[in-house]
């Protein structure tokens, strides 16, 4: 996550940083690796092994949070979130929580959605757009789902790409804003 250079990363932490949530931001440069073991972590994905990609940000809360931050653009006019991720994001992210909750610690893994917006969002009219901010003369909107509510209900998009996404209704459901998030971290 190291890469400060993406607006969505900028945008977030600037939000996190004003709503005073505690937060550490992953440096994706420094791979990780188990006590004992010379190999970064790896998944299985397809009988084949493959590095555990990094998530982005640790949330702290209730529950603490593994962030996989997705950023996306959302058109004028457009209700359509996007809400796509590929295999290894939801693998990954899956091997992630098992390591933090191993001691019992209570981690869950959540994509959060983080979408630029083309102009103001129509806030009050959708729920969809109740988390919403402006950095830097961009307004944005986000949405959370945890990892398991997303593998549970996932689609195919793309078998060549490995890309996976909810329908809309599902997204629409599932997903929630970051504050308040113990209701959509185990929906």
């Amino acid at each position: 996550m190291g890469r400060r250079q993406i607006h969505y990363e900028r945008a977030f932490t600037a939000m996190l940083k004003e709503r005073s949530v505690p937060y550490v931001a992953v440096d994706e440069a420094r791979r990780a690796i188990l006590p004992g073991d010379q190999a970064p972590l790896k998944t299985l994905h397809d009988g084949q092994a493959r590095t555990l990609k990094a998530f982005d940000y640790v949330l702290y809360g209730t529950p603490n949070l593994l962030v996989e931050l997705k950023g996306r653009r959302l058109p004028a006019g457009s209700t359509r979130l996007e809400n796509w991720v590929t295999a290894d994001d939801i693998d990954s992210l899956r091997r992630w929580t098992a390591l933090f909750s191993a001691g019992g610690s209570g981690y869950t893994g959540c994509f959060v959605f983080v979408y630029e917006c083309a102009a103001e969002p129509p806030t009050g009219a959708s729920p969809l757009f109740d988390d919403c901010w402006i950095y830097k003369d961009r307004w944005y909107a986000l949405r959370t789902i945890d990892v398991e509510a997303y593998a549970a209900h996932m689609k195919v998009r793309s078998a060549r790409w490995r890309t996976m996404n909810l329908p809309k209704a599902e997204f629409e459901r599932l997903s929630g804003p970051l504050l308040g998030r113990e209701a959509v971290a185990h929906a």
